[in-house]
């Protein structure tokens, strides 16, 4: 939970990410409604992405997300492209949406229990189906009684990234990265694949859900970052020393990835400390890749903005905070804490222009320009110190708009002290007015 904390900003760019926890689907049926939510107390209305279009759950027409409401009912909310709810489809638990095209839904579905098999290890039963869809006026129409199973395999669970066209179908699972030939109906064995699998050259893979058309880049927990061009043979490595969750961002109009890379190489030791982390800017069309932006360069920004001060204010006090609620300085809060400059916080795209954030701090960069010139957003500044130090992220860019959600605990506590209810916001900060508006509030346990 610290590092939530900590790293408060989530790649949007062309990441959007989708919390894949359990909603899903088989013989869907539709609810027949146009507005409302499928979750009580929402509004009909929906906050919708502006990088839907690059969404892996959007085609032309729509936009799909899953959701379970209060009575535990698992939905496909089917979106018009102006964010309004066309349909909720009902659809069984133990399943997965995927992957949406102009022709085709996919998704997996979990078709039995986990066990054992002689030399592959541990596994779940698990299939990838394809739903036609038949375009009309008014957006997709599922044609349920024309699925087909694409193919059956035992994993530990299917994750993204996730890629599907009529040819391939390219994914994560917890051991490796698998790419399947569609027409030949079977798994390719990728180059540049050390243990000899389908795919990863690590037996502990992690996704990081990044997808720039047909270039799928993935991490392989402390191996390093790598690329998959659809149609390949083979796996490249981009960084051996880019590993572990850091953040990614994708910019396809100059076909660029934007990475974090750390300073060792190695495995995190006890004090889960990866070295000096910096930043670094790869071209997959070359192969060329370079340092972003240096620390230095982060440093003269922070003086020339005169904010240095108070970032070392703002830092050590959320510290202090963090310290307060979870009993990292044995509730210590008065104690002596040290800050080291940290000034970058993850990326995020809007238009053509990236955003970073971190302790409040916003500065942005023009990559129409030479992208290395960093200019601080004084407003965007203000209106994220208005939210305190408490836990917020971006959930998304809309048009303009950045939307975040914040939460501070109400002072209820479980039994070990911690804080175990909170009062969750939503909000979004207009770039055009330089202004912050509060969407929703509610309460909220920790498990939820």
């Amino acid at each position: 939970m610290r590092k939530q904390t900590q790293t408060a900003i989530l790649v949007m760019g062309l990441i959007f990410v989708l919390a894949g926890c359990g909603l899903q689907n088989t013989a869907g049926e539709s609810t027949g409604t146009s507005s409302g939510s499928a979750v009580s107390g929402e509004a009909a209305s929906v906050e919708f992405p502006s990088e839907m279009l690059r969404s892996p759950l959007c085609n032309d027409s729509n936009y799909y997300e899953e959701e379970m409401d209060d009575n535990e009912k698992y939905y496909w909310n089917q979106m018009a492209l102006d964010g309004t709810r066309v349909d909720a489809i009902s659809v069984e638990p133990a399943t997965q949406l995927q992957y949406v095209t102009n022709e085709e839904i996919i998704y997996s579905k979990q078709v039995g229990e986990e066990k054992f098999r002689a030399g592959k290890g541990y596994g779940t039963p698990m299939e990838i189906w394809s739903v036609p869809l038949q375009k009309t006026d008014t957006g997709d129409k599922l044609q349920w009684e024309k699925k087909t199973r694409i193919l059956k395999t035992y994993v530990w669970d299917i994750r993204r990234p996730f890629y599907a066209d009529e040819n391939y179908i390219a994914y994560m699972d917890c051991y490796d990265f698998c790419v399947y030939d569609r027409q030949a109906e079977k798994f390719l064995s990728l180059k540049g694949n050390d243990l000899g699998k389908k795919g990863t050259p690590n037996s502990d893979p992690e996704g990081i859900n990044c997808i720039a058309g047909k270039n799928i880049f993935f991490i392989c927990k402390y191996e390093g970052l790598y690329h998959y061009a659809v149609g390949a043979d083979s796996v490249e490595c981009v960084d051996e020393k880019a590993h572990g969750s850091y953040s990614f961002i994708t910019i396809p109009k100059k076909s660029l990835l934007i990475y974090q890379r750390c300073g060792t190489g190695q495995e995190c030791d006890g004090e889960n400390n990866h070295g000096d982390k910096t930043w670094y800017v790869y071209d997959y069309t070359t192969g060329e890749k370079k340092q972003f932006i240096t620390k230095e360069q982060w440093q003269q920004a922070y003086e020339e903005a005169g904010v240095m001060e108070e970032y070392y204010k703002r830092a050590e006090e959320e510290e202090r905070q963090w310290n307060e609620w979870w009993g990292d300085s044995e509730g210590d809060s008065e104690k002596d804490i040290e800050v080291a400059f940290e000034p970058v916080g993850e990326f995020f795209l809007e238009g053509d222009t990236i955003y970073s954030i971190k302790n409040g701090f916003a500065f942005s960069i023009d990559m129409q320009g030479d992208q290395t010139e960093l200019k601080y957003e004084e407003d965007l500044s203000n209106a994220m110190f208005s939210l305190g130090y408490d836990e917020w992220d971006v959930t998304k860019v809309q048009n303009g708009k950045i939307y975040f959600k914040h939460k501070e605990p109400t002072g209820k506590k479980d039994e070990e002290g911690y804080p175990e209810e909170w009062i969750c916001t939503k909000g979004y900060y207009d770039l055009a007015k330089k202004e912050y508006t509060q969407t929703r509030k509610w309460k909220e346990k920790d498990d939820e």
